[in-house]
């Protein structure tokens, strides 16, 4: 009887063990294609990125772009982004734009 109590759980360590590396394997996959897409929105150029998405949230230091936040095409949306941008890193300057034309600048 105990040997088939250990071929039981036997069996069953190996099917969580086969669960746990599909799962492993899908959250390495979703991780990849999670930092490619952020990789994509850091472009300043945005090439994957639809062109209608005219808000973007970014920070600066001087003339330069740091690291973009936020794409989108509603202004509310952009605005939640970019408050929520202000709070989280107080002293990094944030832009707000609509295509080129700065909208929100935190330092103003």
């Amino acid at each position: 009887m105990d040997e088939d109590g250990e071929a039981h759980t036997l069996g069953l360590l190996k099917e969580l063990r086969k669960l746990a590396e599909e799962i492993g394997q899908g959250h390495s996959d979703y991780a990849h294609r999670f930092h490619d897409l952020l990789r994509k929105v850091n472009n300043p150029n945005l090439p994957d990125v639809a062109t209608d998405f005219g808000f973007r949230v970014f920070a600066t230091e001087g003339l330069n772009q740091t690291r973009t936040i936020a794409v989108c095409s509603n202004i509310t949306v952009a605005i939640a982004a970019w408050e929520c941008a202000k709070k989280i890193f107080p002293n990094d300057r944030w832009l707000l734009t609509w295509g080129g034309m700065v909208q929100y600048d935190s330092e103003k």
